[in-house]
């Protein structure tokens, strides 16, 4: 979003920074929405704090490789359980 200057015509009082960080927001989020809907049920066992952590963990150190946006969740299985301490958490990402 630093270049935004660049590329991205100034409105009053909506600099390029803020516009482009609105798609910036927008993308990640959609990214952490993917993910929600494919681990519902890991999503209830963490607690909805502890999952969204975890995901948004994930989107800020993965980048998407996949054109499609469905296909962004597929390592997040592998992700979690190296992320997470608990056996019984690890396992259920087994399952998922």
């Amino acid at each position: 979003a630093e270049d935004a200057d660049a590329w991205v015509t100034d409105k009053p009082n909506f600099p390029p920074q803020k516009q482009v960080g609105v798609y910036i927001d927008g993308y990640r989020g959609r990214l952490e929405s993917t993910i929600r809907e494919e681990f519902p049920a890991s999503a209830w066992l963490l607690g909805k704090g502890r999952f969204d952590k975890l995901v948004q963990s994930y989107v800020e150190t993965t980048t998407s490789a996949y054109p499609d946006l469905t296909d962004y969740s597929l390592n997040f299985a592998s992700f979690a359980r190296t992320a997470l301490t608990e056996k019984w958490a690890q396992e259920m990402f087994e399952f998922e």
